[in-house]
């Protein structure tokens, strides 16, 4: 019986560009896509990222966070809630939410708290607001849902208090880490981009015009126009960027058309140094390389004041010294390394939690439970927004956070009885 070997051919990796659709097969292609990507992060202080199938996700550790921060409402809109989250770090790393409310079937309702983060593409064309589900919590469709809502996403009256900032520094160590990271990024790497962009171009058309032909023709003339249409953006943020991404469409689009493959390898090779380039400058900020101090040198009076003492008290120590050991030299410390930190790819959990009703809240809580009237009272004299709210918007304000007196009284009478509250996190 003969045998028959198989070739398995390795899996192809494909990335897809989250804004055009547009596919990237070859590993250079992805790898510039990528830093593209890396740029679109820092420069909106994502919290997540875009994957190969370009759908953007968020972490795990970070999705937690997001649960547990303090939130308080700032305006009601045909019954959907918008949320804040403060810190004491600046309005950099304030966070904004949604927070819907559905009807799942007859007997239970569904709560979906959603992240908002404002998007602009790398190439200043496309802007909107990325709307990611943080979490769900299903309950039983009764009195009681809004206030236990109100608990399981930690949403607050700031009414009788300030926004939590402090106490939210706390809560958002990850958050807070990565959004300052990512300032420093962002203004070191911009500065950088525009050096590197300015070169890369520069290459390109020297390329371009050292041989000459159709393909070269033609990139030249849409470049130019190009520029024309940037004229009046020149002096300003990331003009040589937006002109460098400008000249990769135009070559994207004209490079089956080449009948030039040398030139094709030429464009490649500088793809690859501005990539190169890019990322050595990235990790040199992430992971600044350690310098060890340099011994200090004596200074030239020291030793010939030294040389002269030696020559002075030579002969009379030379029969001391002779006997004596040597002073071994000092020992170098060595250079200290710090390994990139892993990316925590956790798939969907559920996390039940039990309402121990027998539990007093603290003074400091201010959510439903214990302090229902003194919310509700709160509310019923106080606006929500700038302008008075009318009394529909306010009602369903007090009831979130509330619910009523004989929600009170019912929930008192049933200290025993334990409701289970599912949250689900969109971990995916």
């Amino acid at each position: 019986m003969e045998e028959t070997q198989v070739k398995v051919e390795p899996e192809k990796i494909i990335w897809k560009n989250h804004l055009t659709g547009e596919e990237y097969s070859n590993s250079l292609d992805i790898s510039y896509y990528q830093n593209f990507l890396k740029d679109e992060k820092y420069s909106n202080l994502l919290l997540g990222n875009f994957n190969k199938d370009g759908n953007y996700s968020i972490d795990v550790e970070i999705l937690k966070e997001l649960v547990a921060v303090n939130k308080y409402i700032t305006e009601v809109v045909d019954g959907t809630y918008l949320l804040t989250a403060k810190t004491a770090s600046g309005s950099d790393f304030d966070l904004n939410f949604l927070l819907k409310i559905k009807k799942q079937d007859d007997e239970r309702k569904i709560a979906i708290l959603i992240l908002l983060e404002k998007f602009v593409s790398g190439d200043n064309l496309h802007s909107t607001t990325l709307n990611t589900v943080v979490a769900r919590y299903r309950d039983e469709d009764d009195i009681y849902f809004l206030s236990k809502v109100a608990k399981a996403f930690h949403i607050f009256d700031k009414r009788n208090e300030d926004g939590r900032e402090k106490e939210n520094e706390e809560i958002l160590k990850n958050i807070l880490a990565l959004k300052k990271s990512m300032l420093l990024l962002k203004k070191k790497l911009a500065e950088n981009d525009e050096y590197l962009s300015q070169y890369y171009i520069d290459s390109i058309l020297a390329l371009l015009k050292a041989n000459p032909g159709q393909f070269s023709e033609y990139v030249l003339r849409k470049y130019a126009i190009a520029l024309e249409n940037n004229k009046a953006n020149f002096g300003k943020a990331n003009y040589y960027k937006l002109l460098r991404l400008e000249l990769d469409k135009i070559l994207n689009s004209a490079k089956k058309s080449c009948d030039n493959p040398e030139i094709l390898k030429a464009i490649e090779t500088q793809k690859k140094a501005f990539i190169d380039a890019y990322n050595k400058f990235e990790d040199n900020i992430k992971n600044p390389p350690v310098i060890a101090p340099q011994a200090k040198k004596a200074s030239p009076a020291k030793a010939k004041s030294a040389g002269s003492a030696s020559k002075k008290g030579g002969a009379k120590k030379a029969g001391k010294k002779a006997g004596g050991k040597k002073a071994s030299p000092a020992k170098k410390k060595p250079q200290q390394y710090f390994p990139p930190k892993k990316e925590n790819k956790e798939q969907f959990i559920t996390i039940t939690l039990q309402d121990k009703s027998e539990k007093k809240p603290s003074k400091k809580e201010t959510l439903a439970g214990d302090l229902i009237n003194e919310i509700f009272k709160s509310y019923e004299s106080s606006n929500i927004r700038e302008n008075t709210m009318d009394n529909n918007m306010a009602n369903d304000v007090d009831s979130f956070l509330t619910g009523n007196t004989a929600q009170k009284e019912q929930a008192n009478q049933n200290t025993n009885h334990k409701r289970q509250q599912d949250i689900e996190f969109n971990f995916n």
